[in-house]
């Protein structure tokens, strides 16, 4: 018996198989991955997932394709018919005066006929019966029954089905259906003086599949219901959860800042769309010259509006409105960053440039004294292709002078040089 077993074409294959659906299925990947990334392997549920995958890994690698139900490898080597042993064992015992000995060694040889036939019939658990019988490996199966909770069993989890409801469908199915009634029997084995596992292992595996196939069952129905929940809601309902997780329920709440990035949001599209700073002017101006409106008749406005906008630009609102709602579920951190950042208590989203005023390029400044004045200074600007230029006096043209002669400053202290001294 030293030779590889073939996988047997039994309940226990079922059970094998329906273990690999299960761990092969989305919602299998998705949790084996989150383990192997170290999320959830300190849980109960992790490790019963991690005992299944190993346990399937162990079963595929040493199974091979099966050539007929429960049977070995052909033996290539030489055979002893078992009967025949015994049968010679016997009579030599009966020779010598010792007949209670020929009567065990008939019991045994008819004691191994039936295990072969029960085996080969598929009660797998013949073999257990018989060593047990004989005392074989007594200590080993001590061992094993000792520690059930090396076995895969399922455990009841707050908020999921219980084990109890699991196996009333479970045993409900066996019993319903005669091909399984008959060769997976219900009866369980006692531990800590309750009735938990069963007593055939191949029922115990076909248990356990089914419990797993049945808690991500529960998931994938979980996940379906709040997916059908979620595209159920509104728009504007599941923008708020966005809100409340980028800024807060004070931010999300604050009228005058949802105004401000609500008109810079409407600014930017209509100048990504061809509106020039001057048309929106116009339009501010215009507005805020008329009465103040109505905000719920303003919203329908809005919406109008921007529909329209979007069929002449060719647009799909909610794809786009849903598009973006994704986005910016990616960048809460920078968003809270740059809100952070920003300006109090005022309408634009960052700080202002501060870099100071400077002559474009074409166009050199410089100042100094007239010859021979030095009471009278004067500020020159230059063309610097043409080398065309004018000079503004500080008595004669004061607000030019005064205007160009902080350019200068300014762009001395941008750049360190001494305007008095630039050269054109």
């Amino acid at each position: 018996m030293s030779t590889q077993s073939q996988i047997p074409e039994g309940p226990e294959t079922a059970a094998v198989r329906l273990l690999a659906n299960v761990l092969q299925s989305d919602v299998g990947k998705q949790t084996l991955q989150k383990l192997t990334d170290g999320q959830g392997t300190d849980t109960e549920e992790g490790r019963a997932w991690l005992s299944a995958r190993d346990f399937l890994a162990s079963y595929q690698q040493k199974a091979a394709p099966p050539s007929s139900p429960l049977l070995a490898a052909p033996h290539q080597g030489m055979r002893v018919h078992y009967s025949g042993m015994l049968k010679q064992a016997g009579h030599a015992s009966t020779s010598s005066g010792e007949t209670f000995h020929e009567f065990m060694l008939l019991e045994l040889a008819r004691n191994m006929a039936e295990m072969g036939q029960r085996y080969y019939a598929g009660d797998v658990a013949a073999v257990d019966e018989f060593l047990q019988l004989y005392c074989v490996a007594k200590e080993e199966r001590d061992a094993l029954v000792a520690q059930p909770a090396a076995h895969l069993a399922p455990r009841d989890r707050p908020g999921c089905i219980t084990v109890e409801h699991m196996r009333h469908y479970f045993e409900g199915a066996i019993t319903d259906t005669a091909i399984l009634k008959d060769r997976l029997p219900l009866d369980r084995r006692q531990f800590e003086g309750v009735a938990q596992e069963y007593s055939r292992p191949e029922v115990q595996s076909v248990w356990f599949g089914f419990a797993l196939g049945m808690r991500c069952a529960e998931r994938v129905a979980v996940e379906l219901e709040a997916r059908a929940a979620t595209a159920k809601a509104p728009f504007q309902l599941r923008v708020q959860p966005w809100l409340l997780a980028c800024f807060g329920a004070e931010i999300a709440g604050d009228k005058v800042e949802r105004n401000h990035r609500f008109l810079e949001e409407a600014l930017e599209l209509v100048q990504s769309c061809g509106c020039t700073q001057s048309e929106a002017h116009q339009l501010v101006d215009y507005v805020f010259g008329r009465p103040v409106g109505e905000p719920r008749q303003e919203t329908g406005g809005v919406m109008v509006t921007l529909a329209a906008l979007c069929l002449a630009q060719g647009l799909n609102m909610h794809e786009a409105g849903e598009a973006e709602l994704a986005r910016i579920w990616t960048m809460v951190e920078k968003i809270r960053a740059k809100q952070a950042a920003k300006p109090k208590h005022g309408p634009l989203p960052e700080a202002p440039s501060t870099s100071p005023a400077t002559m474009p390029q074409v166009w050199s400044i410089e100042s100094g004294y007239c010859a021979g004045e030095k009471d009278e200074r004067y500020v020159s600007i230059r063309h610097l292709d043409s080398q065309c230029g004018q000079d503004f006096y500080k008595d004669r043209d004061p607000l030019i002078f005064g205007f160009l002669s902080a350019l200068a400053e300014a762009q001395q202290q941008s750049t360190g040089s001494d305007p008095n001294t630039q050269e054109p």
